[in-house]
C-alpha cells in the first residue's frame, strides 16, 4: 500500500506524538490483548474440549522465548489499527515447547512483495536492520494479516491515509500554539507610545525592547504577573484573541470524533463526558467488545486457524477462537444472582464459597 505521509511524519512518529490517534491505538490494541485466544476440539455439535498441550496451544500461549501472550496480541492488533497489515514469521524452534515460535515483523522493515499472484504474496522481503540485509522470506515461513482494498486483493489500505487532514491540522494547530507559548508576551496586548512625546533614540528603544522581554515576554521572563511601570503616556492595549475565536477546543474535539469514528469507537469511552453515568460507561465497555473489537478479534483468529495450525500440524478437529466472555460476562456479583436465579437455589457449597474467597 502507499506510504502515509502526513506532515513530513510517517504512520510510527504520527503514532508517537499525536495524542489522539495514540489514545484511540492504544487502547483499542490493549483490550483486545486482553482477550485469549483458545484452542479447542470440536467433540460434537454442542460440545467442545479445551486443549492446552497441543503445538498451536502452547505456541499461542508463549509464542517466543522473548513475548508474551499478550506482547504478541498487541503488537498483532496495534499493527492492523495502524496499518491495516501484520506479519510474523512461523520458524521452527526446538528449544521450546511447541517445536515453533512466532516472531513479529515491525511494518517498517518490510520492503515488498514477490509473485505473480494477485491474492497473496509468493515470498515478502524483510530488511533486518540489525543484520544489515534484506532477505526473501517464503509464504511457508510467514502468516500476513490484511485488512480490505479497494483496488488489490494482496494489498492493505491503512485506516490513517482517511485521516491525514485531521492529523495534519492538530500537528499545524500544536505547532502554532507552541509558537504562540514560545514568542508571545504574558500580555496579550501591544503597548502603545502617544507620537506626540519626545521621539526615542535607536539605544533607547533598544534598551526598553530588552528590558521588556526580559522581565514580561517570552519564555524566560522573570516579572510574569506583575504589573509594569510605564512612562511617556504609553498605554496597554488588550489584543481582542483568545482560545474561544481560534475555535482550539472545538477543533480539538472534531479530531478526538474523527479519530474515534474511523475506529468505530464511541468517544466517551476513551474521554468520558460529564453527562455519562455509571450505567451508560458500563454498557459502553460491553459493546466495545461486543461490536467494536469483535471484528478484529475474527480477523486474528480466522487467520490463525488458516494458517499457523496447519502449518504447525494441529489435529484437524482443533479450532482456535477468542474467549470473549471473559470481558462481557458481567461481575461476580451478577454472575451469582443470575445463576442463582436460573437454578432455583442455592447452588455453591460452603467450601466452595469459602474457596472463591481464597480461604
Amino acid at each position: 500500500g502507499p506510504t502515509v505521509q502526513v506532515a513530513d511524519m510517517g504512520i510510527a512518529e504520527l503514532y508517537r506524538t499525536q495524542p489522539n490517534l495514540r489514545a484511540v491505538v492504544s487502547f483499542l490494541a490493549q483490550n483486545a490483548a486482553q482477550v485469549p485466544i483458545k484452542i479447542y476440539e470440536r467433540a460434537s455439535d454442542n460440545d467442545r474440549i479445551r486443549i492446552t498441550d497441543s503445538p498451536a496451544a502452547l505456541l499461542l500461549a508463549r509464542p517466543n522465548r522473548d513475548t508474551t501472550a499478550y506482547e504478541y496480541r498487541q503488537r498483532v492488533y496495534s499493527d492492523l489499527l495502524l496499518s491495516d497489515r501484520h506479519l510474523s514469521l512461523v520458524m521452527r524452534d526446538a528449544d521450546s515447547e511447541s517445536g515453533w515460535q512466532l516472531r513479529p515483523i515491525p511494518s517498517s522493515w518490510l520492503r515488498g512483495y514477490e509473485g505473480a499472484n494477485p491474492w497473496a504474496p509468493e515470498a515478502i522481503y524483510v530488511a533486518n536492520p540489525y543484520a544489515g540485509k534484506t532477505v526473501a522470506v517464503p509464504a511457508d515461513a510467514f502468516v500476513l494479516w490484511h485488512g480490505y482494498c479497494p483496488d488489490d486483493m494482496a494489498l492493505h489500505c491503512s485506516p490513517v491515509e482517511a485521516l491525514a487532514d485531521v492529523l495534519h491540522e492538530q500537528v499545524e494547530s500544536n505547532s502554532f500554539r507552541r509558537q504562540m507559548w514560545r514568542n508571545g508576551g504574558r500580555f496579550n496586548a501591544y503597548i502603545r507610545r502617544p507620537a506626540e512625546v519626545e521621539e526615542w533614540s535607536d539605544e533607547q528603544f533598544e534598551r526598553f525592547r530588552q528590558t521588556w522581554d526580559e522581565s514580561w515576554g517570552g519564555r524566560g521572563a522573570t516579572q510574569g504577573g506583575k504589573m509594569p511601570i510605564l512612562e511617556d503616556g504609553m498605554e496597554i492595549r488588550n489584543v481582542p484573541f483568545s482560545a474561544h475565536d481560534a475555535e482550539w477546543a472545538e477543533a480539538k474535539q472534531l479530531g478526538r470524533e474523527d479519530v474515534a469514528g474511523v475506529y468505530h469507537v464511541n468517544p466517551a469511552l476513551i474521554w468520558p463526558g460529564s453527562g455519562q453515568t455509571y450505567a451508560s460507561a458500563k454498557d459502553n465497555a460491553r459493546a466495545l467488545y461486543n461490536d467494536c473489537l469483535a471484528p478484529t478479534l475474527m480477523q486474528a483468529t480466522d487467520r490463525i486457524n488458516m494458517v499457523i495450525l496447519p502449518r504447525v500440524g494441529e489435529e484437524k478437529s482443533h479450532y482456535a477462537a477468542y474467549d470473549i466472555t471473559i470481558k462481557t460476562e458481567g461481575t461476580y456479583e451478577e454472575k451469582i444472582k443470575t445463576l442463582s436465579s436460573a437454578v432455583g437455589a442455592p447452588f455453591l457449597s460452603r467450601n466452595e464459597a469459602r474457596a472463591s474467597l481464597d480461604l
